[in-house]
């Protein structure tokens, strides 16, 4: 059957339904940043980059003229990048300046073909940007009557900070450590510096705003602030749970540990040992022009949802120019190709050091596909809750059209779909979209969301990995993710997949 479940409408309906409000002082804080050109959280700079100074003989030194052609493309393209970030900043703005005056906002949801939701309004919303998603909050707040309920506070303004990957015993204490300065910037003072070193400087202050009038109301304190309860690279976490990987389980925080994994650092660490055992000359460069887990972390992040070796390079080198471009170091030169090829290689065997299971878990998604595709069968399956899934992608014609506008002739090449399956887009989708099928509203989200509608709690947002909720909620929620978790993960979803598609 394709009809979906009650249990994926009534998740997808307990999220549209949660009100938010705009935060007016988050609102007005990025617009003064905005204008003042400050690059934070996201923010694009307000003016383009200045193209390099063109040498004096460009015009008879063809190595001096093809460098700075080089160099000057490599502007060009980050100045057109700019352009839409810009426009996106302006609506989201605009939308912000719309809504302040109406006290409850929703966010209608849509569903793909997988069962991820996504709000329907533009611009401004829970899935938005990072400065976006600091303006919103809550609409309707929740007492804090114990410690238990203000507790998350602290871990919120730890995390937006950027001190996360420590014991949460550990960033209650860089709270306390810090209380005069997160006090002063909750009290308006943004003169105090703390803030724009933060990872996310717009959540770190609305953080800072809500804790401070907690410490200054005390017990009874409202909160309307959303906290994210965050995922640990959900896809690694999905695939080691339906492998029973026990090493990808500890580097993803599915195994519990006294302090949080970063499986991003598991995989730079391995890529360090192997450097440091390579007699390559590259090596030794690499390693002294610093390798840590932002080096690794889209790689790794990725990986679940189609990564290979061609897009692990890719990332590479978009890793190795951004940070060539904020030190203003650059060891390797022009010529980027051979430690772009050296890095990322090392790269993805490292990957496949740590999180082996994924990579065995997706071999075995595409290999179903492949036979689907032979015998000329859509992939089609169920997800744990009732979401039907049906994955098509066709091969295209193209189909040339002639067409006169005035006295000009213009010839159009259109794609057209023509019947037949693409096996090659089956087997590079199949795994991220069976794993999307598994986060979303008819798997794990899906399911945690419906327990915290039985546990009686009220409101919730929802991006994907990440579930926003009340600081009085959070001890539910969070126990809820667990519940759902191993309800759903008990199973052998592998086999079932396969029953189910074959």
């Amino acid at each position: 059957s394709s009809t979906l479940s009650p249990q994926v409408y009534s998740a997808v309906n307990f999220v549209q339904n949660t009100p938010w409000a705009i935060d007016t002082y988050i609102r007005d804080l990025v617009k003064e940043c905005w204008k003042e050109g400050l690059p934070l959280d996201g923010l694009p700079p307000s003016r383009d980059e200045e193209l390099p100074t063109k040498p004096i003989d460009i015009d008879t030194n063809q190595e001096a003229r093809r460098n700075w052609r080089k160099q000057a493309a490599k502007v060009h393209f980050l100045n057109e990048s700019y352009e839409s970030q810009r426009l996106l900043t302006l609506k989201s703005l605009f939308v912000a300046d719309k809504m302040a005056e109406h006290k409850y906002l929703w966010f209608p949801h849509q569903l793909d073909f997988r069962g991820r939701g996504y709000p329907l309004p533009l611009f401004l919303h829970p899935q938005g940007v990072s400065y976006a998603k600091a303006m919103l909050r809550v609409a309707d707040g929740k007492a804090l009557k114990t410690d238990a309920d203000q507790f998350p506070l602290y871990i919120q303004v730890a995390n937006k900070y950027g001190i996360d990957k420590e014991t949460l015993k550990a960033r209650v204490k860089w709270v306390e450590e810090n209380r005069r300065s997160i006090e002063e910037i909750g009290r308006g003072n943004l003169n105090n510096r703390l803030w724009r070193d933060a990872d996310e400087p717009f959540a770190f202050v609305a953080a800072c705003r809500e804790i401070t009038q907690m410490w200054r109301t005390g017990s009874g304190f409202v909160s309307s602030l959303p906290i994210a309860m965050d995922a640990t690279t959900q896809g690694l976490q999905i695939y080691s749970m339906l492998l029973r990987d026990p090493v990808a389980a500890l580097a993803t925080n599915v195994i519990p540990a006294d302090r949080p994994s970063d499986p991003y650092k598991f995989v730079a660490d391995k890529v360090i040992a192997k450097l440091q055992s390579s007699d390559d000359p590259l090596a030794k460069q690499l390693l002294a022009f610093g390798i840590d887990r932002t080096t690794t972390k889209r790689q790794t992040m990725t990986l679940p949802y189609g990564l290979t070796l061609h897009s692990c390079i890719g990332y590479t080198r978009e890793w190795l120019e951004d940070r060539i471009r904020k030190s203003g170091d650059n060891p390797f030169g022009l010529e980027m190709y051979r430690p772009v090829s050296f890095l990322g290689k090392t790269i993805w065997e490292s990957i496949g050091d740590v999180v082996g299971s994924a990579q065995r878990g997706m071999d075995f998604i595409r290999g179903c596909m492949g036979v689907l595709i032979d015998n000329d069968v859509t992939p089609h399956w169920m997800t744990p809750i009732g979401f039907p899934v049906r994955m098509r992608y066709e091969n295209y014609d193209v189909v040339t059209v002639s067409t006169r506008i005035g006295a000009k002739a213009k010839v159009l090449s259109l794609r057209q779909e023509n019947g037949t399956q693409s096996k090659r887009k089956a087997l590079n989708g199949g795994p991220a979209n069976y794993i999307h099928s598994l986060d979303g509203f008819g798997g794990l989200l899906g399911h945690t969301v419906n327990l915290c509608s039985a546990n009686k709690i009220d409101h919730l947002g929802a991006v994907h990995d990440q579930i926003l909720c009340l600081s009085g909620d959070y001890m539910k929620v969070s126990s809820c993710v667990r519940e759902a978790t191993v309800d759903i993960f008990s199973r052998d979803l592998l086999t079932e997949f396969r029953q189910g598609v074959l």
